[in-house]
């Protein structure tokens, strides 16, 4: 019965002291973070809870605690019948058989700053990324990362506890593997009973499946030719089925429910130009890492993980990664990814740290690896396995050689826990991995922020010839004037704060945070030096610092999908912000998409263009068809000079064959020499912007590149500025269409009541762009107002809807 335990009593002392320094009733076991809230040195203090129960069955029985954090003790009755040193796991504490059936049960949690403190054998390398002695301690390193996850970490019983009777046969004795061969569903299943099986009856929907499970077979595959196969969404359907399984043994028998998605995962060449295959088909993934849906007190939030997953689809990732650095996420996650389409690169909790080789240390991860591989290997998003991340960058970086830092954890303890699972996905001992250093970017798996903190332009993103970066281009993104005024009461706030500085990510023990990486190609981009303008014009910096860092990401894609580039896929650092404020996150802490996310949005679609300089040789268009669907239609160029408001169209006939990509000569179309990277310099008339778009489905597709860079001319008389609106009501949304005359660079679209799936997108002149609005109170009004404003406006302007 889940949460059958109601009422505990937890309470905080303070070193060995018996006085209590906090203590409160609880209804429900919660860990201390979510309890005591006000609390920040919860870390220094030992916590206690305790409770009774009285139990009415006469079984055997035994409590399940889902998560403890390290160093606890279980006591029942006063004698101490467990120990648990592992956050990853659950614990299971058997209760003893007595007359009444009457428990007291104490858990204790002593001061886990005493243990970090601690002294322990010197590692081979120490990392400025947490305290070197968490390498001991199997909990998250949330809470304990200098710079950007230093609140408090989690403490206490961090999960359900429920009370079970012991059960003869154990559902979690079975394991189940939905994969995929040669187009068909196959479920592997998986014997880890003492008990032998005769017969395996598998159900779902009308169809029925009976298979003979003979002998002391482990392990059998049996095939299910009619269920459609698992896809991630932006390359099919993320098709699920509920499975009836019925296990009969000799004299009984066992019912589990499961729900599959039958996929196959392959990482094809993972040494050297590593691609994802699902179902035998490549693709390009793209995504971010995942970080926590509720730092301030570790609860998982089920509805803030639903919308910024539901962002992710809309920005057309396929891929989330979760990092070494987090922890195993709620299952309901994977159960929204399996529902969404939405890939998942799953790291073991390890990372940077020069981990133990001993048995002890084995002994101690064992259960995490079996427990964490059964849970979530069933899930259909799982694609792939990592055993850390960046041990060996940290290694290399500190000057130890490559084969001083093959842990045998990663070599060989994962490796063998994995097979002793059956488990059916590809494995990597590390991210990142390859190349004579780990962290080279051209072979193997990278950490690729060449275009960031290493402050390198474009042209980087050639020389490095990423391959796949499983971790790439950390940058302080800006949240929306909304999200701004929200978190800040402001639309302007003091950028020198330490409120403000509170949102902006760094690295431990240095002179720099990620705000002064985005100021570096904020001055390279629009030619203005950033704290001068923020001490003047704090509104206008901070709308220039919202679009360079979407127009740096959208850039990055643009050539890493591309055929000049051999790159296979590439996860950003993050998806979503630990705390409010310009984090790395594409999407904010409370769910909502960032700029930069809107910028980024249009250039990971399944149908793509872009536009790439080619030096001397112009520019080319690149183009990305990932449908099963040849598509003929007519592609247009705009060359345009924003100060005096002139473009040329010059539009072509193309043929964008299903799933492939291409590139072809903006000089090819438009015929005639027009120096469109202005490298020739022979007039001081230069285009600042070159842009090409497309028709597809009642839908533009367009990409516009800025060969100057981003500081336009402003537009000053906006009577001139003539912006013509339609729309169409379909599903209670509000598609609308804009057209203007002139050049708008990254237009704000803003409508009081109505949420934007599009938005910051730069209207190309004389083409007609479309935005999905939806009511935030779920009903369509009859008159909206419009407010659009571009990085090359002077100001806001303002436009009358009726829908009447």
């Amino acid at each position: 019965m889940e949460n059958c335990v109601l009422k505990w009593t937890l309470t905080g002392y303070d070193d060995d002291s018996s006085q209590p320094i906090v203590q409160r009733v609880i209804d429900k076991a919660k860990n201390v973070n979510s309890v005591f809230p006000e609390i920040t040195n919860a870390a220094d203090l030992r916590w206690v809870y305790e409770t009774s129960i009285e139990l009415k069955n006469s079984e055997e029985n035994q409590l399940n605690f889902s998560a403890l954090s390290p160093q606890t003790r279980v006591f029942i009755d006063g004698e101490l019948l467990h120990t648990a040193c592992n956050r990853f796991h659950q614990h299971k504490v058997r209760l003893p058989n007595t007359e009444t059936r009457k428990y007291s049960i104490r858990v204790e949690f002593p001061s886990l700053n005493e243990k970090l403190s601690e002294k322990k054998p010197r590692p081979r390398w120490k990392t400025n990324l947490a305290n070197n002695n968490l390498r001991f301690i199997r909990t998250s390193l949330l809470g304990h990362i200098v710079g950007w996850a230093a609140q408090t970490p989690e403490i206490g019983i961090c999960g359900p506890v429920t009370i079970e009777s012991s059960p003869k046969t154990d559902a979690d004795q079975f394991a189940f593997r939905a994969t995929e061969k040669n187009g068909i569903a196959i479920l592997d299943c998986t014997n880890n009973s003492l008990h032998s099986v005769k017969k395996i009856t598998i159900k779902t929907g009308n169809r029925e499946y009976i298979h003979e499970w003979l002998g002391n077979q482990k392990t059998i595959q049996v095939a299910l030719p009619d269920l459609e196969l698992w896809w991630p969404h932006t390359h099919g359907k993320p098709a699920l089925h509920q499975i009836d399984i019925n296990i009969q043994f000799a004299s009984s028998s066992l019912s589990i429910k499961q729900v599959c998605g039958f996929k196959s995962s392959e990482l094809i060449d993972s040494n050297l130009a590593p691609r994802f295959s699902i179902n035998g088909q490549s693709f390009f993934a793209r995504g971010a890492c995942w970080t926590h849906s509720n730092i301030t007190d570790y609860q998982f939030d089920e509805l803030k993980t639903e919308k910024i997953l539901k962002n992710a689809v809309q920005l057309g990732f396929n891929m989330i990664r979760i990092g070494g650095t987090m922890t195993y996420e709620n299952s309901r996650l994977y159960e929204m990814c399996d529902e969404l389409g939405i890939l998942v690169w799953q790291d073991f909790m390890f990372a940077n740290f020069d981990y133990p080789d001993s048995e002890e240390f084995r002994e101690l991860v064992k259960p995490e690896l079996q427990f964490q591989i059964n849970r979530l290997e069933k899930h259909a998003c799982v694609a792939i396995w990592c055993g850390n991340s960046e041990v060996e960058q940290q290694a290399n970086m500190v000057g130890i050689s490559t084969d001083e830092h093959i842990l045998p954890l990663f070599y060989d303890w994962i490796p063998a826990e994995l097979s002793n699972a059956n488990s059916k996905l590809p494995y990597v001992p590390s991210s990142p991995f390859g190349g004579d250093f780990a962290f080279d970017t051209n072979i193997g798996l990278s950490h690729y922020f060449g275009l960031g903190a290493y402050k390198r332009d474009e042209s980087d993103l050639e020389l490095s010839d990423v391959k796949f970066t499983s971790e790439c281009l950390g940058h302080s993104h800006c949240p929306d004037i909304s999200e701004t005024k929200t978190i800040y009461g402001t639309p302007t706030p003091n950028t020198t704060s330490s409120a403000w500085k509170h949102g902006v990510p760094r690295d431990a023990n240095v002179g720099w945070d990620f705000e002064d990486i985005r100021n570096h190609y904020v001055e390279g981009y629009f030619g203005i030096e950033p704290s001068n303008l923020r001490q003047v014009d704090t509104a206008r910096y901070l709308e220039i610092s919202r679009v360079t860092t979407g127009y740096l990401l959208a850039q990055a894609f643009n050539f890493w999908r591309s055929d000049r580039s051999k790159c296979n896929g590439a996860l950003i650092w993050w998806l979503n912000d630990l705390y409010p404020g310009s984090g790395w996150g594409l999407i904010s802490a409370s769910g909502r998409m960032k700029p930069a996310g809107y910028i980024l949005k249009s250039q990971l679609q399944p149908i793509h263009l872009s536009i790439i300089d080619n030096g001397l040789n112009g520019h080319n268009i690149c183009w990305q068809n990932e449908t099963n669907t040849d598509i003929e239609t007519t592609i247009k160029v705009h060359c345009v000079k924003t100060y005096r408001d002139h473009i040329e169209h010059f539009p072509t006939e193309v043929s964008l064959l299903s799933n492939s990509r291409g590139c072809f000569s903006v000089n090819s179309i438009i015929g005639q020499f027009r120096d469109t990277t202005n490298a020739y310099s022979f007039t001081p008339e230069a285009w600042d912007a070159i842009a090409v778009s497309m028709e597809y489905q009642s839908k533009t597709i367009s990409y516009v590149h800025f060969p100057s860079g981003l500081n336009l001319p402003m537009k000053t008389n906006l009577e001139n500025l003539k912006i013509d609106i339609e729309h169409r009501i379909q599903n209670n949304e509000l598609l609308i269409m804009l057209k203007s005359n002139a050049l708008i660079a990254f237009a704000e679209i803003t409508i009081r009541g109505m949420q934007l799936q599009e938005n910051f997108q730069t209207l190309i002149p004389g083409v007609s762009h479309s935005f999905i609005a939806s009511p935030e109170n779920g009903i369509l009004g009859d008159e909206y107002s419009l407010v659009v404003k571009g990085t090359n406006m002077i100001a806001s302007k303002r436009l009358s809807l009726s829908l009447q």
